[in-house]
């Protein structure tokens, strides 16, 4: 059995990732072929210790402590995630994801490592984690929601989600390094979509000029040039929208 084709949504904390894959999951509500997975947040909060203190709490507060502990958490629950999802879904023809496990390996372990908080015991040990299954999901590829690390604070402070009290700005500096590093790699194998998402935005798909439209059509321009294989460059969005939501409605809408 031939596996499905799996694209990410990578970004830094706030960028925006999870608003653009809410409005894209709208985009496909309808067809079975394509299934999300989100990021699993609301596993990562169910893991507490006896004070009730998620370990997404005390990896921000003490990350030399939990940096290892959190990241072998992360990847195994995204590995366990991406496996439960195939089994359901025996048609499905493409995963979006909200972040991979390549993200893992290559911005938040690397960083942490680098700056001593993971041991070099415990990276090795991580290393040949990863090495046991970087070949089963491979990423067919990724769009990379980018917004500057100051807009990403002020996001965070505003959401004032649970654990994310402590997440600093030169944290989210660091990772946004760690993702222009990752993705402007030559040895990277997916093609890279790449969109600047400083502004707040409505996403009105009613509105032709509405900013979050514009970034939902390139999503699906690069998806749907990526799926036949044919990364030439992104036309002008009024040249190239029709034409690329009818040919990808093609391959993916079941009553057409």
């Amino acid at each position: 059995m031939s596996l499905p084709r799996i694209y990410s949504i990578e970004g830094n904390i706030g960028s925006g990732k999870t608003t653009i894959i809410e409005n894209l999951q709208k985009t496909f509500e309808n067809n079975p072929r394509v299934i999300f997975i989100r990021e699993p947040v609301d596993i990562w909060q169910t893991i507490k210790d006896t004070d009730g203190e998620t370990i997404l709490s005390k990896f921000y507060k003490d990350p030399a402590k939990y940096a290892f502990t959190f990241q072998v958490m992360a990847y195994s629950t995204r590995l366990s995630m991406l496996r439960e999802v195939i089994r359901q879904n025996p048609n499905c023809e493409t995963i979006i994801c909200e972040r991979s496990l390549d993200a893992d390996k290559h911005i938040f372990e690397k960083m942490l490592y680098n700056d001593g908080m993971i041991d070099e015991v415990s990276h090795q040990i991580y290393q040949r984690f990863y090495g046991e299954f970087q070949d089963e999901f491979q990423l067919a590829g990724i769009v990379y929601i980018d917004a500057d690390a100051v807009v990403c604070k002020s996001r965070i402070e505003k959401r004032a989600r649970v654990g994310e009290e402590t997440v600093a700005l030169d944290y989210l500096e660091k990772c946004q390094q760690y993702h222009e590093s990752w993705l402007s790699n030559k040895e990277l194998n997916a093609p890279v979509l790449k969109i600047k998402t400083n502004e707040d935005v409505t996403y009105d798909l009613t509105c032709p000029n509405d900013k979050g439209l514009v970034w939902m059509m390139q999503i699906v321009e690069f998806l749907s040039l990526s799926y036949q294989n044919n990364l030439s460059p992104v036309e002008s969005l009024d040249e190239a929208c029709g034409r690329q939501i009818e040919r990808f409605e093609e391959f993916y809408n079941p009553n057409i």
